[in-house]
């Protein structure tokens, strides 16, 4: 777990990544605990440190740590994409009224199950070429 900034910023030089300043204090935040931010919400987290960091600076950073594997993009519907900050294989629930989305952690084999059933029917629908990157089941209120 990486506790401190120090830790921060030895973690992204084990991945070969410039610890630039922002860069610590982006990734510092962004694994305070599991969450999934919008990119704004991000930039705003950075903004509160370094109030002249531009949008383009957030943007290719997360793109940087999601190159690197550090975060994950998940893209809900056309037009809302967030950052889940928690590396670990699960799956969500999506609550379309209220965009909430829930983690939802099963054992290694459960969501390999969930996983292969999504592979089954993208193989089915697309044929080969594709993989199963997340499972986002979306659902609403009654």
């Amino acid at each position: 777990m990486l506790k401190t900034k120090q830790d921060v910023s030895n973690f992204l030089k084990e991945k070969k990544i410039s610890p630039t300043s922002q860069r610590v204090e982006m990734l510092y935040k962004l694994i305070q605990k599991d969450q999934h931010l919008s990119p704004e919400v991000v930039f705003k987290m950075v903004n509160d440190d370094f109030p002249k960091v531009s949008r383009a600076t957030v943007y290719n950073n997360l793109n940087l740590f999601i190159e690197n594997g550090i975060v994950r993009k998940l893209s809900l519907g056309s037009i809302s994409t967030v950052f889940d900050t928690k590396n670990e294989q699960h799956f969500h629930l999506h609550e379309e009224n209220s965009d909430e989305l829930i983690d939802v952690r099963t054992n290694e084999e459960t969501t390999g199950k969930l996983s292969e059933a999504a592979s089954t029917v993208l193989k089915k629908q697309m044929g080969s070429g594709y993989k199963v990157k997340d499972v986002i089941i979306n659902f609403e209120k009654v």
